[in-house]
């Protein structure tokens, strides 16, 4: 049996791709900032369980609350980079990705005084040639791939010439580098989305165990998560599509209960540092 993973995505709940029509980057500094409370909340129920994870921090959040980026690290979790403003990969040149790359790790490191090893895009919107732009940024990892084809906005990357290093891990064939890629369900030759998120949120936890035992049996399972899904109080907004509200509202009531059950469940206890062996020692 192979390890659970948990990580988390921090991001505000009107930065998230979904909301992106009713709230653009300009409007950012006018909304209600609840990223705070909520992260509070994950690092008492992770501290309660005894349990660590990786923490993929968008720069942007980071220097607003750069106490919540000391209090991660404090608290013996795993820092990581999710960007700096939530702009998916393939809307950006490679300039504008490697400035938001470089901009948004320099930062979580001038706060934490650690090394930042890990990058997550906004949306596992990875694809080859930016993932080469990831590596010259001077990540040690990415764990941006999620291979359900059935979502508009996640990215492909190609694995084949990739040296599978150990049940899923993949190390890039010229360095030091590699891709941690989002486990999902593979049944009747088909992927069904199993790696958390809003799947995590519409599928019933016994149903969702399940699938964990299944994918754990042949691979580490890594587990995605947001901070604004543990807050059914978040404002909500009219106007969206029947596909956002779907994506962006369903169950958020249930999530924290579900997620204490995954922690009793499989112990979480290792971060992605720790799966790829480069943990800062320090």
């Amino acid at each position: 049996m192979h390890d659970v993973y948990i990580t988390i995505d921090v991001e505000d709940w009107f930065q998230v791709e979904n909301l992106r029509p009713s709230f653009p980057l300009s409007t950012w500094d006018k909304q209600e900032w609840r990223v705070e409370a909520n992260v509070n909340l994950l690092l008492e129920m992770l501290d309660r369980h005894a349990c660590r994870t990786t923490f993929f921090v968008l720069g942007q959040v980071a220097e607003r609350f750069p106490h919540i980026v000391k209090n991660i690290v404090n608290n013996g979790h795993e820092l990581a980079s999710h960007g700096y403003n939530h702009v998916l990969l393939y809307e950006m040149d490679s300039e504008a990705i490697t400035t938001d790359l470089k901009r948004s790790k320099a930062i979580l490191e001038d706060i934490s005084g650690k090394e930042v090893f890990g990058y997550r895009a906004p949306s596992f919107s990875v694809n080859d040639e930016n993932i080469e732009i990831i590596r010259s940024a001077g990540y040690r990892y990415d764990s941006s791939y999620n291979d359900f084809g059935g979502h508009d906005r996640y990215g492909t990357l190609e694995l084949a010439q990739w040296t599978k290093k150990r049940a899923g891990v993949y190390e890039h064939p010229d360095d030091n580098f590699f891709e941690i890629p989002i486990q999902n369900l593979r049944m009747f030759g088909s992927v069904i989305p199993w790696g958390g998120g809003g799947y995590f949120r519409m599928i019933p936890w016994p149903f969702f165990k399940r699938g964990i035992a299944h994918i754990i049996e042949q691979s580490p399972y890594i587990f995605y998560l947001h901070p604004w899904e543990i807050d059914p109080g978040q404002p909500r907004v009219s106007g969206l599509s029947f596909t956002s509200r779907l994506r962006h509202y369903t169950n958020l009531s249930k999530v924290e209960g579900r997620l204490g059950k995954l922690m009793e469940a499989f112990s979480p206890s290792q971060t992605m540092s720790d799966l790829v062996g480069c943990l800062d020692k320090e």
